[in-house]
């Protein structure tokens, strides 16, 4: 078989391939495995029980010889021809992993074909005794043909064509191409995971770990190669095992969590890497949550300081028509002298349509001054809106609001959380100069621009006694009224999506709405507009389990976290929402008593289907 083999290599043009070819006993092929892939050798070609042993006992890549159906035919002609019999009872005595499928050989070559699998050698002889009926003839290998004899059958050994070698040899040579080509794709994702700038780990179905990139460990202090090899939880201690476990068990896609390595800070992302439900192992990523903190308000710092601001109504998109009716008509605002008032519920961020009309204006070229009037103290309204404050031996001269804003645009959210006297200073300085001038009241005059903002209509405050009746009628002239979110659903799933985008890419995750997702999203009432929206998102990304989100994740989260409750029996009560399709589907597990396979077949669906709604609408948990 050596000598055959050594032909079928040059004749192949394989030569350079080849590392050793060498015939070796049973009892060394593990030892002789070992020492060719030292050797540099990276597949394997073995026959029988010496490849079953470097299979069983080697992590070495293995192509086994098995026999080709034109070998088999040959040994059936040998039969006939040795017997002389039509149709001859041939025992045929291989180790499994040597032979083709034979389930045809009795029709196709005109014999009756008993296989007798063996695992040892040793074996050959016992399994010929217990045969019902005595074979006319036996093939296999020397220790089979020598237990054949003792028993007195004619017997002959394998004689192969070549054909099984080269085919063997053929799949070596395509393993080779499949390995070069893992060597490259491994090389390319190691080169990807060394430039990014998180750390990675890859670990197999184990928790073993397979890589480790160069980031983390240089930022961990870890050796690549005394980490590789090893499980996760012996080199990382501070990662939650527990958590790998669920992804590595498919009880959840990926989860996000925290943890503290080296006296630092890090966020932990743990991915399941899965192909057809089947996971093969995880992708860990960790970033230090101190790159991860946005500055301080999320504006530029020329706009926090009250100065400046860049943006227009471009930067302001809409696909609503009652919005895009506002939009318009601040432009048109814009071009006026007068003040300006923006009626605007929470989380609908007034200030962007401020800013636009302030760079619309002949005021664009001066501050933009944006103040929120419920965080002064009452007492200081005035001082810090209207006169500023003189310099004294323990504090700097603070100009006014008013000051800072001269030729420019004062911003003032919150207007009426303004005092009585300073609706009244507010007033002042917007009249006319020359009445200011009359005005016995130490008060600066300033080519200023207004802009005023409230959570709330200013009617019902002028009844109570709380607004100024003649501020209010000086600000109403240009009034703008922003719609919440609710009268926009448009936007509101605009916005959502790209928060959606913003804190998946933040924590690393992926999600995929589906269209009942999207048509909730636009359904709940939002009472908070994008405040609240922007809370929710947030939460519904480092919380979900799935990476599709559907109507019921989004539901359930909702209700989580903002129940609606009503008076039932003098008591106040959670209302739950439950889908049509989750209360029918508890509906029938009650009137089963629990049984799913009762309610599979009543509804016309698989249990699995059935297991699989169930745990959507989070029903599963009681019915185990």
């Amino acid at each position: 078989m050596v000598d055959a083999a050594r032909r079928l290599i040059d004749e192949m043009g394989n030569s350079q391939d080849i590392v050793l070819c060498k015939m070796i006993s049973s009892p060394e092929a593990v030892n002789e495995a070992r020492q060719a892939a030292e050797m540099g050798a990276e597949i394997l070609i073995a026959r029988g029980h010496q490849a079953r042993q470097i299979r069983q006992n080697t992590q070495i890549p293995l192509v086994e010889i098995r026999f080709t159906g034109l070998e088999i035919g040959l040994f059936m002609q040998r039969a006939h021809e040795m017997t002389g019999l039509a149709r001859p009872h041939v025992a045929l005595v291989a180790f499994e992993n040597m032979l083709p499928d034979v389930t045809r050989a009795e029709s196709l070559f005109h014999v009756k074909l008993t296989v007798l699998y063996i695992d040892r050698y040793q074996d050959a002889e016992e399994a010929l005794r217990k045969m019902p009926e005595a074979p006319d003839v036996v093939i296999g290998g020397p220790y089979v043909c020598e237990a054949a004899e003792n028993l007195g059958y004619p017997a002959f050994g394998y004689e192969g064509t070549g054909e099984s070698l080269a085919e063997a040899l053929r799949t070596a040579k395509s393993l080779s191409y499949a390995i070069d080509a893992e060597k490259r794709n491994t090389a390319q994702m190691e080169t990807l995971l060394d430039a990014s700038l998180s750390g990675i780990i890859r670990v197999d179905a184990s928790g073993t770990i397979l890589a480790i990139n160069t980031y983390l460990a240089k930022e961990t202090g870890t050796r690549k190669n005394d980490a590789c090899g090893k499980p996760l939880h012996t080199v990382f201690p501070q990662l939650s095992a527990s958590s790998l476990e669920k992804v590595l068990r498919g009880e959840e896609e990926y989860i996000t969590t925290s943890a503290q390595i080296r006296g630092e800070a890090w966020m932990v992302q743990m991915a399941a890497i899965a192909y057809e439900e089947n996971i093969s192992g995880a992708i860990i990523s960790l970033r230090k949550i101190a790159e991860l903190t946005e500055p301080s308000g999320g504006m530029n710092r020329s706009l926090r300081s009250g100065f400046s601001t860049s943006l227009s109504f471009k930067d302001i998109p809409t696909e609503n028509a009652q919005m895009k009716e506002v939009l318009e008509r601040a432009r048109r605002y814009a071009l006026s002298s007068s003040p300006i008032l923006i009626i605007a519920p929470v989380g609908t961020n007034p200030s962007l349509v401020a800013q636009a009309i302030h760079n619309n204006s002949a005021w664009s070229a001066g501050p933009f001054v944006r103040v929120i009037a419920g965080e002064i103290e009452p007492e200081k309204q005035v001082e810090t809106l209207f006169l500023g404050r003189p310099a004294t031996q323990t504090a700097r001269a603070q100009e006014s609001v008013f000051a800072k804003a001269d030729h420019g645009t004062v911003y003032l959210q919150g207007v009426d959380c303004l005092t009585m006297q300073a609706q009244l200073k507010l007033l002042r300085t917007m009249l006319n100069p020359k009445i200011m001038r009359t005005d016995a009241l130490p008060m600066g005059i300033y080519d200023v621009r207004v802009i005023a903002a409230s959570t709330r209509p200013l009617e019902p405050m002028v009844r109570e006694g709380t607004f100024s009746e003649a501020l209010f009628y000086r600000l109403k002239g240009l009034e703008l009224t922003i719609p919440p979110f609710r009268e926009r659903p448009e936007d509101l799933f605009r916005e959502f999506k790209e928060d959606l985008s913003y804190f998946s890419k933040k924590y690393s995750r992926s999600f995929q709405i589906t269209e009942g997702g999207r048509r909730r999203i636009r359904e709940l009432p939002w009472p908070g507009n994008l405040t609240q929206l922007r809370a929710f998102t947030e939460r519904l990304v480092l919380t979900a389990t799935r990476r599709q989100i559907d109507e019921v994740m989004l539901q359930q989260l909702y209700d989580e976290m903002y129940p609606e409750t009503e008076i039932i029996g003098g008591s106040e009560k959670i209302v739950v929402y439950d889908s049509p399709e989750g209360r029918k589907i508890r509906e029938m597990l009650v009137r089963y008593n629990g049984s799913r396979e009762k309610v599979a077949a009543a509804l016309g669906i698989s249990t699995t289907t059935l297991w699989r709604h169930m745990k959507k609408y989070g029903i599963e948990a009681n019915y185990r």
